[in-house]
């Protein structure tokens, strides 16, 4: 009788166990990135993890919370979000996903514990990849991400020649002439309607 119980106990203990580490949550790879992979030749390596916090004012005791992954696929810097990582989506860099996604991106400092196998989803919920963990390694060497520098409430990308542009001239202290108002194609106005 008390071997029956016993093992009555073990069983419930090593259920609890599974249940406190939901989808075989691995060891940390803390300073170092996680590299996932398919089987299939897709690889990629998780550099950080992070989350967008939304309040909604309607609800504010239960705010919207979406898991970030910075990611590196293929020598390029992209993002991995969702409400969980069982369904991630494809997302482009980090400060694209901040505008998308309507908040800042909270980093952490290391790599929490990461689920034994991360699930990409389509924007349907469809599933496209189930991806597993293979090893932590040394984060791959990647080009900085471009600043998003803001002017006048807009955001625009410091990179290109437009950006260059913009960034010599306020160097140099000068403001871009003013184009004069062009009426719109199509639209006349009568000869001495406007007096000079």
């Amino acid at each position: 009788m008390r071997a029956g119980i016993g093992s009555i106990l073990l069983i419930m203990a090593a259920a609890n166990a599974a249940q406190a580490a939901p989808g075989g949550a691995m060891q940390a790879c803390g300073a170092q990135a996680a590299r996932y992979e398919n089987g299939q030749g897709f690889t990629l390596s998780v550099i950080r993890s992070g989350e967008v916090r939304i309040v909604n004012p309607l609800r504010p005791l239960t705010p919207e919370v979406t898991q970030v992954l910075e990611v590196a696929i293929g020598g390029k810097r992209a993002t991995a979000y969702g409400p969980d990582f069982t369904s991630l989506r494809r997302g482009g860099s980090p400060a694209a996903m901040q505008g998308s996604l309507g908040g800042p991106i909270t980093w952490e400092t290391t790599l929490p514990p990461l689920p034994a196998t991360l699930g990409i989803v389509a924007e349907d919920g469809a599933p496209l990849a189930d991806l597993s963990f293979k090893l932590c390694e040394t984060p791959p060497a990647l080009a900085p991400e471009p600043q998003v520098a803001k002017k006048n409430g807009k955001t625009q990308k410091a990179s290109g020649e437009g950006g260059k542009k913009a960034q010599t001239k306020e160097a140099q202290g000068k403001k871009a002439p003013a184009k004069p108002e062009k009426t719109p194609q199509g639209f006349t106005i009568p000869q001495g309607a406007v007096s000079e």
